[in-house]
């Protein structure tokens, strides 16, 4: 499956899109988190990593002798999603220069937005689509000898967002690892991660005590572990 922009024209799929193509936006930016720095009470604020490259392609539905401008966004609309039973959103291989120039080559169409106008016969539809990255699973090792967890770096982690998956803490990670800046890691690096530590709670297992009546009492109950139901009468010692 392709997403082509060619001459104003957009195919996706095996459908061309209808409406007046207005622009095309491609954004590029980072994620911005707030980083503990040893010794400081107040976080610092550092990018860690960059987010997926948006497309976005805006479009003026107009209507005309052929079809009306909702019908034209039902077309889209469909192409978002085709069903109400279809979950996963389709793969695309992207053919545009300005998009191909920032690096992408596959996208997947992420959100659909319409905007009336006080005209009756116009719509525009905003179509956004993102960056495909692959999901790569790690592949993590208990070293016996020490205790760690052995994590291997992949493309999009942070330390704070490793940190928070294994239950520990980006301080405890980075002096494990002797890492004196917390925002850079490299995809492939091997981390050792500290196993936080498990409390045992200590169960005393108690027997149930003997529940007898104060009737029946004799000198061998006597410094058991016994319950009274009526203490009114005293025991009978055996002589």
């Amino acid at each position: 499956m392709e997403l082509i922009i060619d001459n104003d024209q957009i195919k996706l799929g095996n459908t061309i899109l209808p409406g007046v193509l207005e622009s095309i936006e491609v954004e590029d930016d980072t994620k911005i988190d707030e980083v503990e720095i040893k010794g400081k009470k107040k976080k610092a604020s550092q990018a860690t990593e960059y987010n997926p490259t948006k497309v976005k392609i805006n479009l003026n539905l107009l209507t005309d002798e052929r079809s009306s401008a909702e019908e034209k966004l039902r077309i889209i609309a469909r192409l978002y999603r085709p069903s109400k039973s279809h979950e996963k959103p389709l793969v695309y291989r992207i053919v545009c220069d300005q998009v191909q120039a920032q690096g992408v080559n596959e996208v997947v169409f992420t959100s659909l937005r319409s905007r009336g106008t006080n005209l009756d016969d116009m719509i525009f539809a905003a179509l956004e689509f993102m960056e495909h990255q692959p999901i790569n699973v790690s592949v993590q090792k208990i070293s016996a000898k020490t205790g760690y967890t052995v994590h291997t770096v992949q493309k999009g982690e942070t330390l704070s967002g490793i940190a928070k998956k294994y239950g520990t803490t980006v301080h405890a990670i980075a002096a494990a690892n002797n890492i004196s800046d917390a925002a850079r890691v490299t995809v492939g690096q091997k981390l050792n991660i500290p196993t936080p530590s498990k409390k045992k709670s200590k169960h005393t297992s108690t027997t149930p005590a003997k529940v007898i009546d104060s009737r029946s009492w004799t000198s061998a109950d006597i410094g058991k572990d016994t319950t009274v139901k009526d203490d009114a009468v005293p025991p009978k010692l055996k002589r």
